[in-house]
């Protein structure tokens, strides 16, 4: 569950900075405008959509790769048996118990 939580922070944290470069690359057309000649800026856009592309393709891949197969990377050291129920009951003894010696005591 922790690697969960963890690759949904690294998720928000890449669709952050997306946003934050994207806000930068607005920002910047605005300071600059549309001065010179078409097929640089064009050139450009184009390697700045495929580089985006490709990036967004990758930390995508690399969020399911987290969310997917990593925890199955603690499945050796995970138990075998669930005494949980066990342990459970056995406390509640322990403290039922304990509150019977301190009544009948008192």
């Amino acid at each position: 569950r922790a690697v969960l939580l963890r690759s949904a922070r690294a998720a928000k944290l890449g669709a952050r900075a997306g946003r934050i470069f994207k806000l930068v690359m607005c920002y910047s057309l605005l300071i600059r405008g549309p001065e010179g000649d078409g097929k640089p800026r064009f050139e450009a856009k184009v390697l700045a959509q495929r580089l985006t592309t490709s990036i967004a393709t990758r930390v995508a891949m690399l969020t399911i790769f987290l969310v997917a197969f990593v925890p199955l990377l603690d499945l050796p050291i995970f138990p075998r048996q669930d005494r949980s129920l066990e342990l459970w009951a056995r406390n509640l003894e322990e403290v039922f118990a304990a509150e019977n010696t301190t009544k009948l005591s008192a």
